[in-house]
């Protein structure tokens, strides 16, 4: 036991120092540098998702004082990723072995959601695996239990964690209802003298007074959080998209890494042909909370755009069933299976290209090469060149100020979430400049409500514009009915190993007449 132990503490260190390594040598995506805009204004929940991630970013940030610094940004996905992988070890270790909960440590460390998207990338998705992997290790104790005590406080008290934990995912994301609506269906068909646990009931009342703040907010402005979601999930056709559903089976094998996909699916198949319902209740009620996820996904994406991450949760539910049938077909002790050492492989091969074509790759993996949509559809490219449009953003800025074209303080407008929260990471915040959107709120989200605190009526007569020609915008169209004068003052192209990565546009507005969309 002690062996294993000392193995999955050493894989979780040395996968936090690589976790690191790549959060500090690549710049934000377009979803982290949103994120890093909630952690500028706390609320108790935001236009998309609750607001633990905004949370976590200001602890570890220390309050936003280190905030400049992208691995600060990342350090608390980072420290998520550690502990929740040491919960993955403690639950297979709860209910079948050290051995197994060593595999099930590689498994998480493998998958490119759990560990990558989840452990590296600022994401609700962070904390969200904290809170998750902590609930299925409260769940398996609880499950382990030979039989209920209503008088033994620790099952109580593991009751009351699981109201906790199960409370905080549905603060990170509403992911979370997911690991009640398992629970409920096994304690339905598998454990209704549950249903007489007072514990329980103690259990669900913590978890609701947790999430009392994020109904409350959705209250106050109209429940758009779940307005907003359900547009994402609705079916407006009933014809088959097949470009969504492969992308979300394809997605979801990706994401969770093939070799690891293969191994769930042969576990999951193994535990149907033996029927191991009663006998195997933790496996049963894994597979009552992660197959009603990925089901409901692939039944959506048949009709309707998902984002095939959405199902990462519902794998690392899976993972114990996994490792546990790792295990068993390779009982030999000290032995790590091949297909661990093939899993292990593709994940450090898929990291070291990614990082060396996201900073190295000459030009663009585009092949849009016209000027005003230069590098459209190049992915590597929202983690690429904001530094240095930054450096182009204030010299320009600069000559302007100097020939009395235009103030100092002047704000910068954009009209969308994704370029806008890049622009305010990377060239607002450290030129001290307010960021201002202008636009619907569909296009805007959180910057509505960060309006409200940055502009006064009357308060806006000039700004300025920046347009990266992967996210083209026509700003004429865009702002002509807001602004008297409107003049472009360059094109200017950023490189990537000597070639041409895309180009910024940058524009100064003049005699602002519109009105800027706020929300309190």
């Amino acid at each position: 036991m002690k062996l294993y132990n000392k193995k999955v503490i050493l894989l979780i260190l040395s996968a936090t120092v690589i976790r690191c390594l790549i959060a500090g040598s690549i710049e934000f995506g377009n979803d982290e540098a949103y994120y890093w805009v909630y952690s500028q204004q706390l609320q108790w929940n935001y236009f998309d998702h609750p607001p633990m991630v905004a949370f976590m970013i200001r602890l570890f940030t220390f309050n936003l004082y280190l905030q400049q610094y992208e691995l600060m940004v990342r350090l608390g996905s980072v420290i998520c990723s550690a502990f929740a992988t040491y919960f993955i070890f403690k639950t297979v270790e709860t209910i079948h072995s050290s051995r197994a909960g060593f595999f099930a440590a590689i498994l998480y460390t493998t998958s490119l959601y759990s560990s990558l998207l989840a452990g590296v990338f600022v994401l609700p998705d962070s904390p969200q695996m904290f809170f998750w992997t902590a609930s299925l290790y409260v769940l398996s104790k609880i499950i382990n239990a030979k039989r209920i005590n209503f008088s033994r406080w620790k099952s109580i008290n593991e009751w009351l964690l699981f109201g906790l934990f199960t409370g905080l995912t549905f603060m990170s994301k509403i992911h979370g209802v997911f690991l009640w609506s398992g629970l409920a269906f096994y304690i339905i068909f598998f454990k209704r003298v549950w249903f007489k646990n007072p514990a329980l009931y103690i259990s669900i009342l913590i978890c609701f007074i947790i999430t009392i703040p994020f109904f409350w907010w959705n209250f106050q402005n109209d429940f758009i959080t779940y307005l907003y979601h359900s547009q994402r999930v609705e079916v407006h056709s009933v014809s088959f998209n097949s470009t969504s559903f492969l992308r979300e089976i394809f997605g979801e094998i990706f994401y969770n890494n093939p070799v690891n996909f293969i191994i769930t699916l042969l576990a999951v198949l193994q535990f149907f042909k033996t029927r191991a319902f009663t006998s195997k209740p933790y496996f049963t009620v894994s597979l009552l909370i992660a197959l009603p996820m990925i089901g409901l996904l692939i039944g959506i994406a048949m009709f309707n755009d998902t984002l095939p991450h959405w199902s990462g949760p519902a794998y690392v539910t899976l993972i114990p069933l996994s490792a546990i049938y790792l295990e068993e077909q390779f009982p030999n002790t000290g032995i790590i299976p091949g297909l661990l050492k093939w899993s292990s492989g593709l994940f450090i091969f898929i990291i070291i290209a990614g990082v060396f074509v996201i900073n190295f790759y000459p030009g663009t993996l585009s092949n849009k090469k016209e000027l005003n949509n230069y590098g459209s559809g190049d992915v590597t490219l929202d983690m690429y060149g904001w530094n240095k449009a930054a450096t182009i953003f204030d010299s320009v800025c600069k000559a302007n100020v100097e020939k009395n074209i235009m103030h100092a303080d002047a704000p910068i407008i954009c009209n969308k979430w994704f370029p806008a929260s890049h622009i305010e990471y990377y060239i607002a915040r450290p030129l001290h400049k307010e960021l201002i959107g202008l636009g619907t709120l569909n296009d805007l989200h959180q910057f509505e409500w960060l309006n409200y605190n940055r502009y006064k009526q009357g308060d806006l007569k000039e700004a300025w514009c920046m347009v990266p020609s992967n996210y083209s915008c026509n700003v004429q169209e865009e702002y002509g009915k807001n602004f008297t004068e409107i003049a472009s003052i360059g094109t200017f192209p950023v490189y990537r190993n000597g070639m041409v990565a895309r180009y910024f546009s940058i524009y100064y507005l003049k005699g602002f007449t519109g009105t800027v969309p706020c929300i309190k």
